[in-house]
Protein backbone atom coordinates (compact mmCIF):
# COMPACT_ATOMS: atom_id res chain seq x y z
CA UNK A 1 0.00 0.00 0.00
CA UNK A 2 -2.84 0.00 0.88
CA UNK A 3 -9.86 -4.07 5.63
CA UNK A 4 -11.31 -6.19 7.45
CA UNK A 5 -9.45 -5.12 10.63
CA UNK A 6 -11.14 -5.34 14.15
CA UNK A 7 -9.88 -2.02 15.30
CA UNK A 8 -10.16 1.83 14.80
CA UNK A 9 -8.71 3.22 11.72
CA UNK A 10 -7.91 6.78 11.86
CA UNK A 11 -7.74 9.04 8.87
CA UNK A 12 -5.78 11.39 7.73
CA UNK A 13 -6.64 14.67 7.22
CA UNK A 14 -6.95 16.05 3.68
CA UNK A 15 -3.74 18.22 4.27
CA UNK A 16 -1.54 14.90 3.37
CA UNK A 17 -0.50 14.38 7.27
CA UNK A 18 0.51 11.00 7.88
CA UNK A 19 -1.29 8.78 9.66
CA UNK A 20 -0.65 5.99 12.02
CA UNK A 21 -2.40 2.93 11.78
CA UNK A 22 -4.32 1.71 14.99
CA UNK A 23 -1.50 2.97 17.54
CA UNK A 24 -2.47 0.76 20.48
CA UNK A 25 -1.33 -2.02 18.65
CA UNK A 26 2.18 -1.29 17.85
CA UNK A 27 2.80 -2.84 21.39
CA UNK A 28 1.42 -6.17 19.93
CA UNK A 29 3.20 -5.87 16.64
CA UNK A 30 6.49 -4.50 18.24
CA UNK A 31 7.93 -1.17 17.79
CA UNK A 32 7.66 -0.57 14.27
CA UNK A 33 4.61 0.74 13.22
CA UNK A 34 5.00 2.20 9.53
CA UNK A 35 3.00 5.74 8.17
CA UNK A 36 0.78 6.52 5.69
CA UNK A 37 -0.34 10.03 3.90
CA UNK A 38 -2.16 11.13 0.89
CA UNK A 39 -0.94 14.38 -1.02
CA UNK A 40 -3.18 17.57 -0.67
CA UNK A 41 -6.66 17.02 -2.68
CA UNK A 42 -6.26 13.40 -3.44
CA UNK A 43 -8.71 12.43 -0.58
CA UNK A 44 -11.57 14.70 -2.01
CA UNK A 45 -10.82 14.16 -5.68
CA UNK A 46 -11.62 10.34 -5.51
CA UNK A 47 -12.79 9.32 -2.20
CA UNK A 48 -13.89 5.85 -2.62
CA UNK A 49 -10.32 5.00 -3.83
CA UNK A 50 -9.19 6.40 -1.03
CA UNK A 51 -11.32 5.25 1.30
CA UNK A 52 -10.54 1.34 0.05
CA UNK A 53 -6.63 2.53 0.23
CA UNK A 54 -7.07 3.61 3.70
CA UNK A 55 -8.43 0.14 4.25
CA UNK A 56 -5.66 -1.32 2.04
CA UNK A 57 -2.78 0.38 3.79
CA UNK A 58 -3.69 0.21 7.11
CA UNK A 59 -4.24 -3.52 6.60
CA UNK A 60 -0.67 -3.93 5.56
CA UNK A 61 0.78 -1.73 7.68
CA UNK A 62 -0.33 -3.59 10.32
CA UNK A 63 1.49 -6.36 9.35
CA UNK A 64 -2.37 -8.24 8.85
CA UNK A 65 -1.38 -10.78 5.84
CA UNK A 66 -4.87 -12.34 5.68
CA UNK A 67 -6.23 -9.08 5.51
CA UNK A 68 -3.85 -8.20 2.47
CA UNK A 69 -5.16 -11.91 1.11
CA UNK A 70 -8.80 -10.39 0.77
CA UNK A 71 -7.99 -7.43 -0.81
CA UNK A 72 -6.20 -8.52 -3.71
CA UNK A 73 -7.27 -9.52 -7.10
CA UNK A 74 -8.33 -12.99 -7.05
CA UNK A 75 -7.24 -13.12 -10.67
CA UNK A 76 -3.64 -12.08 -9.31
CA UNK A 77 -0.79 -14.36 -7.19
CA UNK A 78 -0.52 -12.01 -3.84
CA UNK A 79 2.91 -11.80 -2.11
CA UNK A 80 4.17 -14.80 -0.30
CA UNK A 81 3.42 -14.78 3.24
CA UNK A 82 7.34 -14.74 3.96
CA UNK A 83 7.95 -11.65 0.94
CA UNK A 84 4.96 -9.74 2.70
CA UNK A 85 6.31 -9.40 6.23
CA UNK A 86 9.71 -8.65 4.80
CA UNK A 87 8.00 -5.98 2.60
CA UNK A 88 6.52 -4.92 6.46
CA UNK A 89 9.22 -4.91 8.50
CA UNK A 90 11.07 -2.77 6.17
CA UNK A 91 8.16 -0.10 5.07
CA UNK A 92 8.47 3.03 7.21
CA UNK A 93 6.39 5.31 5.42
CA UNK A 94 3.79 5.41 2.32
CA UNK A 95 2.86 8.41 0.27
CA UNK A 96 0.00 8.13 -1.82
CA UNK A 97 1.11 10.97 -4.84
CA UNK A 98 -1.26 10.37 -7.49
CA UNK A 99 -4.29 8.64 -8.47
CA UNK A 100 -5.69 8.67 -11.71
CA UNK A 101 -8.18 6.59 -13.85
CA UNK A 102 -6.26 4.01 -16.58
CA UNK A 103 -7.44 1.94 -19.36
CA UNK A 104 -5.84 -1.89 -18.66
CA UNK A 105 -7.11 -4.64 -21.00
CA UNK A 106 -8.74 -7.43 -19.43
CA UNK A 107 -10.13 -4.75 -16.46
CA UNK A 108 -13.57 -3.52 -16.57
CA UNK A 109 -13.38 0.06 -15.95
CA UNK A 110 -13.18 1.99 -13.47
CA UNK A 111 -9.45 1.12 -12.63
CA UNK A 112 -6.99 3.47 -11.25
CA UNK A 113 -3.42 3.82 -11.41
CA UNK A 114 -2.48 4.69 -8.03
CA UNK A 115 1.55 5.41 -7.67
CA UNK A 116 3.13 5.75 -4.06
CA UNK A 117 6.29 6.47 -2.93
CA UNK A 118 7.63 4.33 -0.12
CA UNK A 119 10.59 4.89 1.94
CA UNK A 120 12.22 1.13 3.50
CA UNK A 121 14.41 0.93 6.05
CA UNK A 122 18.04 0.28 4.33
CA UNK A 123 18.81 -1.84 7.44
CA UNK A 124 15.69 -4.91 6.75
CA UNK A 125 16.50 -7.19 4.31
CA UNK A 126 13.82 -6.54 1.97
CA UNK A 127 16.15 -7.01 -1.23
CA UNK A 128 15.15 -4.05 -2.50
CA UNK A 129 17.41 -1.70 -4.47
CA UNK A 130 17.12 1.43 -2.79
CA UNK A 131 15.78 2.86 0.31
CA UNK A 132 13.33 5.34 -1.40
CA UNK A 133 11.59 3.76 -4.22
CA UNK A 134 7.54 4.80 -6.59
CA UNK A 135 5.66 2.36 -6.97
CA UNK A 136 2.08 1.78 -8.77
CA UNK A 137 -0.68 -0.03 -7.97
CA UNK A 138 -4.26 -0.95 -9.65
CA UNK A 139 -7.13 -0.75 -7.44
CA UNK A 140 -10.52 -1.18 -9.80
CA UNK A 141 -14.02 -2.98 -8.69
CA UNK A 142 -14.08 -6.88 -8.98
CA UNK A 143 -17.68 -7.57 -8.34
CA UNK A 144 -19.11 -5.24 -5.72
CA UNK A 145 -15.55 -4.84 -3.76
CA UNK A 146 -12.74 -2.58 -4.32
CA UNK A 147 -9.74 -4.80 -5.15
CA UNK A 148 -5.60 -4.24 -5.76
CA UNK A 149 -3.03 -5.44 -7.84
CA UNK A 150 0.38 -4.61 -8.92
CA UNK A 151 0.44 -2.62 -11.66
CA UNK A 152 2.13 -3.71 -15.16
CA UNK A 153 5.38 -2.84 -15.96
CA UNK A 154 4.27 0.18 -18.61
CA UNK A 155 2.27 1.54 -15.73
CA UNK A 156 5.11 1.74 -13.37
CA UNK A 157 6.48 4.79 -12.44
CA UNK A 158 9.93 5.80 -14.35
CA UNK A 159 12.96 6.67 -12.41
CA UNK A 160 14.77 9.94 -13.98
CA UNK A 161 17.22 8.90 -15.56
CA UNK A 162 20.86 9.76 -13.81
CA UNK A 163 23.47 11.60 -16.21
CA UNK A 164 27.15 10.25 -15.73
CA UNK A 165 30.32 12.30 -16.58
CA UNK A 166 31.25 11.73 -20.77
CA UNK A 167 34.41 10.31 -19.48
CA UNK A 168 32.65 7.82 -16.92
CA UNK A 169 32.96 4.28 -18.37
CA UNK A 170 29.38 2.55 -19.07
CA UNK A 171 28.58 -0.64 -17.81
CA UNK A 172 25.42 -2.64 -18.62
CA UNK A 173 24.62 -4.64 -15.63
CA UNK A 174 21.76 -7.24 -16.41
CA UNK A 175 17.86 -5.79 -15.18
CA UNK A 176 15.91 -8.10 -13.49
CA UNK A 177 12.29 -7.79 -13.27
CA UNK A 178 11.91 -9.07 -9.55
CA UNK A 179 14.24 -6.05 -8.81
CA UNK A 180 12.51 -3.36 -11.00
CA UNK A 181 8.93 -4.30 -10.04
CA UNK A 182 6.44 -6.53 -8.19
CA UNK A 183 8.01 -6.25 -5.02
CA UNK A 184 4.52 -4.76 -3.43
Amino acid sequence: MLLAVACERQSAPETGAATRPAEGLAAALDEHLPTFSFAPGLRAAHPEVAAFLDEFLTTCLLGDYAGYRRLVSRAFEPLSRERFEAIYRATRTVRIDSIEPVEVPRIPPPVYRVVSHVELDPQQQARLRESQRDVAILVFREGADWRMAPAPAALQPRKQPTTQPASAPTTSAPSYPWDEQGDY
